[in-house]
């Protein structure tokens, strides 16, 4: 992954074992589209890139190193695994949570009660995506609230004993 253009950009990362979200993943391609920004969406092994169309903003990549986008994102568009959720908030990047299974609802309630990021329904439109995406991008209190969250990772990180410490 290369980062293209100087426009706001957008993660969009979904599960990385199947759960039937290559219509969820065409909408918020659909939705971005619409957007002047940049997006770059990884399907990991659970979908075929080819079966999500791209779009002269958007680039569909089996994988990308999240690490290194979440460094210039913006905002992540995601099903709010626990562990995008978590990697996008230590990044101190917004979220919008499209919940469709499993732990998922509980995530994007945490995110929620933090005020970083929005919660959307998994029938959600392409135009309920983009809006919400602008939303984000257009009040910094949800960037904000997710900088305040990754700055108490980070202390806590420094200051508290890992597991692995307090089982020695």
């Amino acid at each position: 992954w290369q980062r293209q253009g100087s426009e706001p950009l957008v993660l969009v990362a979904a599960s990385s074992i199947y759960q039937d979200q290559v219509d969820l993943l065409g909408r918020i391609v659909e939705g971005l589209r619409q957007l002047a920004v940049r997006a770059v969406v990884t399907t990991r092994r659970a979908v075929d890139p080819a079966e999500v169309q791209a779009g002269a903003n958007v680039e569909v990549l089996q994988t990308a190193p999240h690490t290194r986008v979440l460094r210039e994102a913006s905002v992540v568009v995601t099903n709010a695994g626990h562990g995008t959720v978590m990697k996008s908030l230590a990044a101190g990047v917004p979220l919008v949570c499209i919940p469709m299974d499993r732990d998922q609802r509980d995530n994007a309630v945490r995110v929620l009660r933090l005020g970083a990021g929005i919660r959307l329904s998994k029938k959600s439109t392409p135009a309920q995506i983009a809006a919400t995406v602008t939303e984000i991008l257009e009040h910094p209190q949800y960037l904000a609230a997710a900088r305040r969250f990754a700055d108490v990772l980070i202390w806590e990180a420094a200051h508290r004993p890992r597991a692995a410490d307090e089982a020695e």
